[in-house]
């Protein structure tokens, strides 16, 4: 999780709600396992379809959506 989720006001819900919080290491993107691993299965799904097509790079957001979709 960013540390973007940490201030004092999100500090007190998540204290009155009971949730506990794991922060990883900064810059640490092998602790993010699950994430990591689908973003690797979608740049893979992408760059073989973009090569696949012979689309030229400007349509690489185009192309991550289609895989993202399907």
């Amino acid at each position: 999780m960013g540390r973007e989720w940490f201030n004092t006001a999100w500090e007190q819900y998540r204290k009155d709600q009971g949730l506990v919080f794991q922060f990883t290491t900064l810059y640490a993107h092998q602790q993010n396992g699950t994430a990591e691993h689908s973003m690797c299965m979608i740049l893979d799904a992408t760059r073989s379809a973009m090569a696949e097509s012979g689309m030229p790079l400007k349509y690489w957001a185009n192309a991550v959506s289609t895989v993202v979709y399907t």
